[in-house]
């Protein structure tokens, strides 16, 4: 293999392989300005005390919201046989056993259910956080729940701050990053502060990885066999 032989299959491969080399660098920064719309969590028009419920867990210890003073607390109704409630539960308890250390509190009421169907669920899915029974659905009512799941953001002082309808991760990077900053200063609700999330592409999603590594596996041969058999009818007779 001569001199120019080696510059050619160079500068070839550099063309070629530089969109991966530049995406492999890329940092991605995500930032939001209307924070609560881009976590899909509704402010409530007046900060206003959430209302009261005392209720029961399916082993029978009692509880209050008055229990709860001092706790930022995402109040969940749910169902076992609501299938988003099901889904959204695993993200919960994450975030629960995440930030249970800086004073968060996850209290789930269930609608309607008793003991029988609620306990296997729990122990099925290794649920730590707090159930509460809403057997004749007074609590749900209180609230103004018509359907499942729904939850509550209720603030340090009582006060409920937003809510979220329907199925919501409650583990991914900018809710955890709002949770974290929320915990440390409520009022970044009002500020609409931005949540900026900063991750490599290497910390994306894990198909990246081996996708891009055989991408330029797959382009590197290719590239080889090419490359020797342009050179060879081009210009090795030269």
């Amino acid at each position: 293999m001569n001199n120019n032989f080696r510059i050619f299959f160079a500068l070839v491969l550099l063309v070629l392989l530089a969109p991966f080399t530049v995406s492999a660098q890329e940092r991605i920064v995500i930032k939001e300005a209307d924070l609560l719309k881009n976590l899909k969590l509704m402010p409530e028009a007046e900060s206003l005390p959430a209302p009261y419920f005392a209720s029961v867990t399916p082993e029978g210890k009692k509880l209050s919201i008055d229990d709860l003073k001092g706790k930022l607390v995402i109040l969940n109704f749910w169902a076992t046989w609501c299938p988003p409630c099901r889904l959204e539960m695993p993200s919960m308890e994450k975030i629960y056993r995440e930030f249970k250390g800086e004073g968060l509190e996850v209290v789930a009421i269930n609608f309607l259910e008793g003991p029988e169907p609620i306990k296997p669920f729990l122990k099925e899915n290794d649920l730590t956080f707090t159930v509460l029974m809403d057997r004749a659905g007074e609590i749900s009512q209180s609230y103004g729940v018509h359907a499942l799941p729904v939850t509550f953001l209720i603030g340090r002082g009582g006060n409920v701050l937003a809510r979220s309808i329907g199925y919501k991760d409650w583990h991914n990077k900018k809710t955890r990053k709002f949770i974290s900053l929320l915990l440390k200063d409520e009022a970044i609700i009002d500020q609409k502060v931005r949540v900026d999330v900063e991750r490599s592409f290497w910390q994306g999603e894990q198909w990246r990885q081996p996708l891009v590594l055989g991408s330029a596996a797959l382009i590197l041969l290719i590239v080889s066999f090419s490359s020797i058999w342009i050179y060879k009818a081009f210009f090795a007779k030269k």
